[in-house]
């Protein structure tokens, strides 16, 4: 009888397959019992190590003893493992039949039932707080000059991947970003960001390798669910995989299952050019920290590096995107002498040309829709983005923006709640959520908000500064409003401050102030969401200090202004009114009146049912021109309409937003009857003043 012959007579292959089969069934009811009882995972390796040491004797058992009647005794022979009492061979097969049966029936249960169930619990039953994750900054331990932007780059990278998955729960990396080098413990962190998980982690770059530690807590208990390092040579394709690797490994983890197409993204290498990609997270360094200064140098500095990216590897559609995403934002905040040498279109259409279907080319279509007035295509756009990207937040910030013009206001409000739950220390999501409280004339509520938010975000001044808008909103009251404007930590390096300076001062009366910081006003600025721009502000405010000469020239140019936005733009109302208020400076009322009904009929047709809070906004600023010419009747029966709206309207804020509106200032009759109409909207709860 050869070898093999003796090892099947001997039964070790029957005792082996058992063996298998039956430690493999052991694992899994050890992986279940083990997950019940909380237990660590070392104590299931510690089972599998078990059980691997077990192998060799479990063999040398079947070759070295036989089964029989009388139990095991050492092996005598050829012959001596047949027993007409109870042959042990069919025993063997026996248990092997029995196991493989027990193997078969819980792979079925465990594939076609109890996974089933697990997705219906991921999905529906499973709560979100189960699910949610806050990634914290990477911590460079790296001394190579450039170790630094690698570090925030691969962290930035990763919240992207992750904001990928569905049903995942991820706080965006702006909430995030501040606990960088923090001494807050996770459960502290947990607490602030409301979610249960953390991870945390530590990138180190020395030549041309690249170590990342990552580990994932359990913030609510402290308990380590897993921690890995990677150690690999210092390429994109390492980097992204490892990306990949710990963005499944947290999906698995928090038992959220990933589709295909989520399986796809997440393998998608942006760019295989290390040298490309280096200068990309140079430039995300620069420009993720600028936002406060909005200094054009900065943007400039930043964006050089991303086109430097972009000249190593023309193929890097992430970086392309990005260009297009700043550029846009600086078009958007009316920045003015930055000059890179190509425009936020053209690197878009780039972006679009190697990779379409990036949501966050979406982002930037949308934003492009919405700046001409096509609400529905951006909304489309939008929904794009979401598909490919369902945690991004800035998806649900701008649509909150989008909604709320279109008059969905109740969408709007669940857009803006989504925002803060995925980005809650965002301080400029944390403004408009404020803002919506006041809109909503949820004053109570609005004051208990600021109270905290700006305990939170340690005074930050546009917290500060929709905090007095909120008394001005309620009580008209502009003291609040001019004090935060002239405050210390004011943005005065930006183009709209001292225009908004200027206009809040004309108001309050301070005639010399107003003047100063209207000189100062950028030339061409206009005013987000009207056609008042810095030219007719100094008109208006040269002409009520007395500045003849200065207030008609300053109006030639506003004139000039307006007349090429009405041809440009023959849709928008805003222009035409502006006109209309240029005419009632110079005192010609009829030339005014007819150029308002104008923009009346152009506002009709094209923003009462399409944007209907944007036509809000035009009423009010044409209640203003009318009141400006006498038309007083016209403006009581509009500021009627206005305030029986649910919007964020009281009469003061309406009396005081126009300086020229003195007549009904001074308590018309008008104004008494509206008054006694719609006074209470200046209430909060409690029915007194705060």
């Amino acid at each position: 009888m050869g070898y093999f012959g003796e090892l099947k007579r001997r039964n070790v292959f029957r005792v082996g397959t058992i063996y298998v089969v039956g430690a493999w069934v052991l694992l899994q009811v050890a992986e279940l019992l083990f997950d019940i009882l909380e237990l660590p995972d070392v104590a299931l390796k510690w089972v599998f190590g078990l059980l691997v040491l077990g192998a060799p004797v479990a063999l040398f058992l079947a070759w070295a003893y036989e089964l029989t009647p009388d139990g095991l005794r050492p092996d005598s022979g050829p012959g001596s493992r047949e027993h007409p009492r109870a042959p042990s061979g069919r025993r063997f097969d026996l248990a092997i039949i029995v196991l493989l049966v027990i193997a078969v029936a819980y792979f079925s249960v465990d594939k076609f039932i109890l996974q089933e169930r697990q997705l219906v619990s991921t999905t529906s039953v499973s709560s979100e707080f189960d699910r949610s994750v806050a990634a914290l900054p990477f911590v460079n331990h790296g001394s190579d000059p450039d170790s630094l932007a690698f570090a925030s780059g691969i962290h930035d990278d990763l919240l992207t991947q992750l904001a990928k998955i569905s049903n995942l729960h991820v706080i965006s990396n702006t909430s995030v970003r501040e606990y960088a080098g923090t001494v807050k413990n996770v459960r502290q962190i947990s607490e602030e960001l409301s979610v249960k998980h953390i991870l945390e982690g530590g990138v180190q770059k020395a030549g041309n390798r690249i170590r990342i530690n990552i580990q994932l807590i359990e913030a609510t208990t402290d308990k380590h669910l897993w921690a890995e390092t990677y150690d690999r040579e210092l390429t994109t394709e390492n980097i992204f995989a490892i990306q990949s690797e710990i963005a499944r490994l947290i999906a698995s983890t928090l038992r959220v299952s990933l589709s295909p197409a989520t399986s796809d993204a997440l393998a998608e290498l942006p760019t295989d050019n290390l040298e490309a990609y280096r200068d990309y997270v140079a430039g995300l360094l620069i420009l993720d920290d600028i936002v406060p200064t909005l200094h054009p140098t900065h943007f400039e500095q930043g964006i050089e590096l991303l086109k430097s990216a972009v000249a190593k590897d023309p193929q890097f559609a992430l970086a392309w995107v990005r260009i297009a995403q700043e550029l846009q934002f600086v078009e958007r905040m009316g920045m003015q002498g930055l000059d890179v040498g190509i425009d936020s279109r053209n690197a878009l259409s780039r972006a679009q040309d190697i990779d379409p279907g990036m949501p966050e080319i979406h982002l930037v279509l949308a934003a492009y829709a919405a700046s001409e007035s096509r609400d529905d295509e951006a909304l489309s756009e939008l929904d794009r983005a979401e598909r490919g990207s369902p945690g991004n937040a800035e998806i649900f910030h701008r649509r909150y923006w989008l909604l709320l013009r279109m008059g969905r206001y109740d969408e709007a409000y669940a857009n803006i709640e989504r925002a803060v739950a995925l980005d809650p220390r965002n301080v400029f999501v944390a403004e408009n959520y404020g803002s919506e409280l006041i809109r909503r004339r949820r004053y109570d509520d609005a004051r208990a908000y600021f109270s905290a938010a700006l305990e939170t975000f340690d005074g930050a001044w546009g917290l500060k500064r929709v905090r007095a808008e909120l008394d001005f909103f309620q009580y008209g009251e502009k003291l609040p409003v001019i004090e935060v404007w002239l405050g210390p930590d004011a943005p005065r390096d930006a183009p709209f401050y001292e225009f908004f300076v200027a206009s809040i001062l004309w108001g309050s009366g301070d005639m010399n102030a107003a003047v100063a910081h209207a000189k100062e006003a950028t030339a061409g600025f206009t005013s987000p969401g009207s056609f008042f721009t810095a030219e007719e502000l100094k008109a208006w405010i040269f002409r009520d200090a007395g500045l003849d000469a200065e207030s008609r020239a300053a109006a030639e140019l506003a004139w000039q202004k307006a007349r090429q936005g009405r041809e440009e733009r023959p849709d928008n109302p805003f222009p035409i009114l502006a006109l209309a208020r240029l005419r009632a400076l110079d005192g010609d009322n009829a030339a005014a009146l007819e150029l308002a009904r104008e923009s009346a009929q152009v506002a009709q047709s094209n923003l009462a049912h399409q944007r209907p809070d944007d036509y809000l906004g035009f009423k009010s600023d044409y209640s203003h021109t009318l009141c400006t010419v006498g038309e007083l009747d016209s403006v009581e029966n509009i500021w009627r309409e206005i305030l029986s709206k649910e919007n964020a309207y009281t009469l003061a804020s309406l009396a005081s937003q126009w300086p020229p509106c003195k007549k009904l200032i001074d308590e018309t009759e008008h104004y008494r009857r509206l008054e006694a109409e719609f006074g209470h909207l200046s209430e909060s709860v409690s029915g007194t003043k705060n």
